[in-house]
């Protein structure tokens, strides 16, 4: 199955959990392959992270790149129902040059919005860099105005780079045509996509309460006696080992969410040859 690009379609506002539906579906009939998947892919930004200087731009600039693979690997497995990281990097490889240019423009527009907002509240820019030095800010002045400014200014970021990743890649759009078709879409289907954030919110913050749940289960066990582990140690390694657990999935799901999303608005079932 191919699929024709089509000018983005508008959608009613309970359409997010359709897409969420098909994301979930998709996952189940291979789930550890979507998680080996989406950890290979997120695994660069992971690292990015830990970069001295430039960490946050270098998780900007690899994202869209890193997404347009994933929408080759994708779209080929709802064609097919192969899943295979080649025929992503076989629909990367043509486009390289498109996917670098988003990434640039994706950091470039973090970039300006985190020193607008600098300027803004008056952040240090030294700080504004340095994530353990922001949280110290914010602990010591609050949030609340950072968060205030920082939301009308990132969504019509969002909407000019949210869909271009695919745009670019499956439908050939140049660099600014995938722009604009992607603020188009996001823009006419801003309450189906405001909806599905909100219900990804709610599974997420209903898996952080299970996660605590388990936490204090096993602590109160080891205390009893009940599990008979090394000095206690495993306590500070449980947390992370469990989210890491239950975030892989979140991250495959999601990105297949994205893709269905596009799909539907962006995209129509090709005829089929008589």
């Amino acid at each position: 199955m191919d699929y024709h690009a089509i000018s983005p379609i508008s959608h009613p506002a309970g359409t997010g959990a359709r897409w969420l539906k098909q994301g979930w579906t998709q996952f189940k009939q291979a789930p550890l392959r979507w998680c080996l998947l989406a950890l290979l892919l997120v695994a660069p930004n992971v690292a990015a992270r830990f970069l001295p200087v430039g960490g946050t731009l270098a998780v900007t600039m690899l994202y869209p790149p890193l997404l347009c693979i994933f929408a080759g690997i994708i779209r080929t497995a709802d064609s097919t129902g192969q899943i295979s990281l080649s025929a992503g990097l076989a629909a990367f490889a043509p486009r390289w040059q498109f996917a670098l240019g988003l990434g640039l423009v994706s950091s470039l527009l973090s970039l300006m919005l985190q020193l607008v907002v600098a300027s803004w509240l008056s952040i240090p820019y030294g700080v504004m860099f340095d994530q353990q030095a922001l949280v110290i800010w914010f602990a010591t002045h609050g949030a609340g105005h950072y968060l205030l400014l920082m939301l009308p200014l990132m969504l019509p970021a969002m909407a000019l780079t949210y869909f271009a990743p695919q745009e670019g890649t499956l439908h050939q759009r140049s660099l600014l045509q995938s722009l604009k078709a992607s603020f188009i879409g996001t823009l006419r289907n801003i309450l189906p996509l405001l909806g599905l954030i909100l219900l990804a919110a709610l599974i997420l913050v209903a898996l952080l309460l299970v996660l605590i749940v388990i936490v204090v289960i096993l602590v109160v066990l080891a205390k009893l006696g009940g599990l008979n582990l090394v000095g206690g140690a495993w306590i500070s390694v449980l947390p992370p080992v469990i989210t890491i657990i239950m975030m892989v999935p979140l991250m495959a799901i999601g990105l297949l969410t994205h893709f269905h999303s596009w799909k539907d608005i962006f995209s129509t079932a090709a005829p089929q040859a008589a």
